[in-house]
């Protein structure tokens, strides 16, 4: 009956919190992103696959936070109210009230290890995929007639008007990709498209003449065509506008080992995969090591409710600088990736044990 009592303290604070987080990082996530998602080309259903995509990387970043905020509301409200002291002078101990907050912690840790072997990794692999598609998109949407355009490394295309069949006349196109022989197009017509199975732009032109100089030698010639077309990567517009592409988040746990073990056989730096490994591995635990510190802090605690807010922030950013700081010396060799990725899980538990062992010997008033 007193832990059904506990755990229904803490699961309403924790759904609460959980959907409220959620929408805050995904507002976070939104912003980090605006150059991609308030493009000129992005609709609605771009915005709701691109939520879809993030959902699980925004639930595994909410639940730890919104558990801890739940722990310390939810049990300290016991303390405020009296009840805690109602409990012991019945001869209830106060580490009874720790057994629903940790069974809920294994429960939380346990959906984390689910969504990062599965929904995590996949989503994000999918929203990378999806903001490339959109800054193609975008890119192709934004040119407009009389203008030049140079968001394509090393092209330049103009176009005189628009075309009654969606594409343009009177084209010009500098390609200066080999700064020894830069091209210049000219064509009565043209388009640019996707290109093909890549996800690239294709500019096709039509009814032209290609002028090639080499500034070495001083040599000019034309050619004239009745079709070209010339492909345009864009790896650099990727690289400075895709803000959800992360390569260590969008391979499970298992993919990352496989990965350091490849590159240690080949002779390639493979502390990176391991550290990352082990720091998705310690995100995985976060939920279990904030119940370890939190419910017995939620038990002792003394003050409103502001003091748990204040407390959540300080305990998630100290996790995080913890987190942080084990990740760089495992990087650069100073620790192993096993100890530098499950640093701030082990100070919390060593921090937990010990004040859920005062608090079973001394009792928590």
């Amino acid at each position: 009956m007193l832990r059904r009592y506990v755990l229904r303290e803490l699961l309403a604070p924790l759904a609460a919190w959980t959907a409220f987080l959620g929408f805050t990082f995904l507002m976070v996530a939104f912003l980090k992103g605006t150059d991609v998602l308030l493009g000129s080309a992005v609709g609605w259903n771009d915005l709701a696959r691109m939520l879809g995509y993030l959902a699980p990387q925004l639930l595994v970043q909410a639940l730890p936070v919104a558990f801890l905020l739940a722990m310390l509301l939810g049990l300290g409200r016991l303390a405020e109210d009296g009840e805690l002291k109602a409990m012991q002078a019945l001869g209830v101990p106060p580490a009874r009230l720790f057994q629903p907050a940790l069974a809920l912690g294994v429960l939380l840790a346990g959906v984390q290890a689910l969504l990062a072997f599965t929904a995590q990794p996949w989503g994000m692999a999918a929203a990378s995929a999806e903001a490339n598609e959109i800054i193609r998109r975008n890119l192709m949407h934004d040119i407009k007639p009389g203008v030049f355009h140079e968001e394509v490394k090393d092209f330049t295309f103009y176009a005189q008007a628009g075309a009654p069949d969606g594409g343009w006349r009177g084209v010009l196109l500098f390609d200066a990709r080999d700064p020894g022989t830069p091209l210049l197009l000219l064509a009565e017509s043209g388009q640019v498209k996707p290109a093909g199975a890549t996800d690239d732009l294709a500019f096709e032109l039509r009814r032209g003449s290609i002028h090639q100089s080499k500034p070495s030698t001083g040599e000019y010639s034309t050619l004239v065509f009745e079709r070209a077309e010339i492909l345009a990567g864009l790896s650099e517009a990727r690289l400075l506008q895709n803000r959800f592409s992360n390569a260590f988040e969008e391979v499970t746990p298992l993919e990352l080992r496989a990965m350091g073990v490849r590159a240690a056989s080949e002779g390639r730096e493979a502390l990176p995969f391991f550290t990352a490994l082990h720091w998705r591995l310690g995100q995985l635990l976060m939920p279990l090591a904030f119940a370890l510190l939190g419910a017995p802090l939620a038990v002792l605690r003394r003050g409103g409710r502001t003091w748990g807010f204040v407390f959540t922030l300080a305990s998630f950013a100290a996790y995080y600088a913890l987190a942080r700081s084990g990740a760089q010396a495992a990087v650069t060799g100073k620790v192993p990736p096993l100890l530098g990725g499950q640093l701030a899980n082990l100070v919390f538990l060593a921090v937990g044990v010990a004040l859920m062992w005062r608090i079973s010997r001394k009792g928590a008033v």
